[in-house]
């Protein structure tokens, strides 16, 4: 692991006036940081949280991220109000921002005990509709005025957006493209109260013990905006890491904020929360589900180079792709009233000798994950798991699949590609040209998926199952 830089621990002992004894990274939220611990002269030990920066972080032409300082406003003007770390000091030259350690465990996964999930639930509800009875114009936000209309806030967003996608100076990204028309189109018709949004609020951004919240954490996309942008982030990371009865959650948010559920406008920030992943990564398909619905060119090898290039050692952000494809399909077919087929594959092709052997492998693996004595060794060693449960249904499927996304190519574009990968490039240049519907893009996307999840579903496990919540 590496070592603290002198200057920033330099830094540390002169903003808390006490000696660092412990200096630890971790990965945190996609960008990494460090737990600190400084020891003041009469002994007293205080646990900070060192995050440290993203390069883009702040420039609008890269990246929908807040500057610390943006950030730093955030934690000050909602330290009197909600649950969020005190902070302690900014470096943005040397890129760290120092905060108390909140105690707790992240909402990654649920708690254990039904009843403690209910009531940390219950308590971010409360924590979250008191954000959003905040007036923006009583908080100290310099950084973040005037306060507008909402419908004026989203105008600024969008145009960053788009400066965002055609920086290069390629087309955009047809699945893109066709998001920010809609979003574009169809800003809702909302007049009531500008608020403040943590802008990926939910599980997982939030710290909890002993059936309370302790701290909501990463408001690195906050901004002003409707009510209702919040709630569409909350139906995201419910689906990916769930949070007890969500129509439930939504009355108590109405009786507390007095904001009346809006479904069509959290539809709306639904596909609007998409985009901001794709204004959070370098490559405009960020938030499709990479690699999928990008102008790839393998010709049948792309599933299994997927299956390489996850980033997480459990295998979990490989098997989390394919639940993101859907719920970002799912949620702009919904938007722009497009009707899905259901999720049903064509066909299966028989299974193939060299099952019995990944059988075979599966069980050995059984078996020796459980006597794995490290947990960074464990944790590969489940995403190996995955991965070959992936590759066995990979072998079975997998060609006989991309014959019928062939077969899809091919009609799409009124003649046979030479090759899969060509297809999809052909296909791709086709979107872009706009010489095929939006909704044909849209569906054969959806008809791409189904056949993928289908190889990822036992490799998926419960992720497989799961789709947006329900709103009332």
């Amino acid at each position: 692991m590496p070592a603290l830089d002198p200057q920033v621990r330099s830094w540390i002992e002169s903003v808390t006036q006490a000696q660092v004894s412990r200096a630890d990274r971790i990965l945190a939220g996609g960008r990494y940081g460090w737990y600190i611990d400084v020891q003041a002269a009469d002994g007293t030990l205080h646990e900070l949280f060192l995050q440290q920066s993203r390069d883009e972080a702040g420039d609008v032409t890269k990246s929908a991220f807040n500057s610390f300082q943006m950030e730093g406003e955030i934690y000050g003007a909602l330290h009197p109000h909600i649950p969020v770390p005190k902070a302690w000091g900014i470096n943005e030259e040397l890129g760290g921002f120092l905060v108390d350690r909140v105690p707790g465990v992240a909402w990654m996964h649920p708690p254990a005990e039904p009843e403690e999930q209910l009531s940390v639930a219950q308590d971010f509800i409360r924590h979250i509709a008191k954000l959003h009875t905040l007036d923006p114009n009583d908080l100290h936000l310099p950084s973040y005025q005037p306060v507008k209309s909402a419908r004026e806030h989203q105008l600024d967003r969008l145009a960053i957006f788009r400066t965002q996608a055609e920086a290069n100076g390629a087309p955009i990204e047809p699945m893109l493209r066709i998001s920010l028309e809609f979003l574009e189109c169809n800003i809702p018709d909302y007049d009531g109260p500008v608020v403040l949004v943590q802008g990926d609020t939910g599980p997982g951004n939030l710290m909890y013990q002993d059936g309370q919240v302790t701290g909501i954490i990463d408001w690195e996309l906050a901004h002003l905006s409707d009510p209702m942008d919040d709630v569409a982030w909350m139906c995201w990371r419910t689906v990916q890491h769930t949070f007890t009865d969500f129509a439930a959650r939504m009355r108590e948010y109405e009786a507390l904020s007095g904001h009346a559920i809006d479904v069509n406008r959290v539809n709306y920030y639904r596909v609007n929360a998409f985009v901001v992943l794709c204004a959070m990564s370098s490559s405009q398909a960020g938030g499709f589900g990479l690699p999928s619905m990008t102008k790839d060119s393998g010709d049948g090898a792309e599933r299994s180079a997927n299956a390489d290039s996850e980033r997480g050692a459990d295998g979990s952000a490989f098997a989390m792709t394919t639940l993101h494809r859907r719920m970002r399909l799912t949620a702009l077919a919904d938007a722009l009233g497009i009707e899905l087929p259901p999720r049903q594959i064509r066909g299966e092709a028989p299974p193939r000798p060299e099952y019995a052997s990944y059988d075979a492998l599966l069980a050995q693996m059984r078996m020796i994950v459980p006597a794995i004595g490290t947990p960074m060794a464990t944790r590969y060693a489940k995403g190996m798991v995955r991965k070959l449960k992936h590759l066995k249904e990979l072998s079975r499927n997998g060609q006989l699949f991309d014959g019928f996304e062939l077969d899809n190519i091919a009609r799409l574009l009124g003649k046979r590609p030479e090759s899969l990968g060509k297809g999809r490039a052909a296909l791709y240049d086709a979107a872009v040209a706009r010489h095929i519907s939006d909704e044909d893009y849209v569906l054969y996307h959806w008809d791409r998926l189904v056949h993928d999840e289908h190889l990822m579903q036992y490799a998926s496990g419960s992720l497989s199952g799961r789709d947006w919540p329900t709103l009332q």
